[in-house]
């Protein structure tokens, strides 16, 4: 092997060494003050609420595509007339849509 490499590997290593012993220097010597717990356990509050609001917003989408899917299969086996086929398959798509939303979150 070549001199330089070798220096290179040890300037590498030793500079990653340092960059390692830092970053665990830096987590323990930060000072944990009280506001830092009550804002995270604040925060896990609002999550919690968000995520029961989301799984109610989802179970209510899949109720409105049960309840499309219902409509339209009524309207097709009494031959209802093209406009409500296509207005029930027009809800069941925006419920599908509204359904995928909540589930990704967006």
């Amino acid at each position: 092997m070549n001199p330089s490499k070798i220096i290179r590997r040890i300037l590498t290593g030793g500079a990653l060494v340092g960059l390692l012993s830092i970053g665990a220097w830096a987590q323990t010597t930060g000072p944990t003050g009280s506001s830092d717990i009550k804002q995270d356990r604040r925060d896990i509050r609002h999550d919690a609420r968000d995520l029961k609001h989301d799984r109610h917003d989802v179970y209510n989408d899949r109720k409105d595509i049960r309840s499309d899917r219902k409509d339209l299969k009524q309207d097709i086996r009494q031959g209802d007339s093209k406009a409500d086929i296509k207005a029930d398959r027009r809800d069941l798509y925006h419920d599908r849509k509204d359904l995928r939303q909540d589930r990704h979150g967006h």
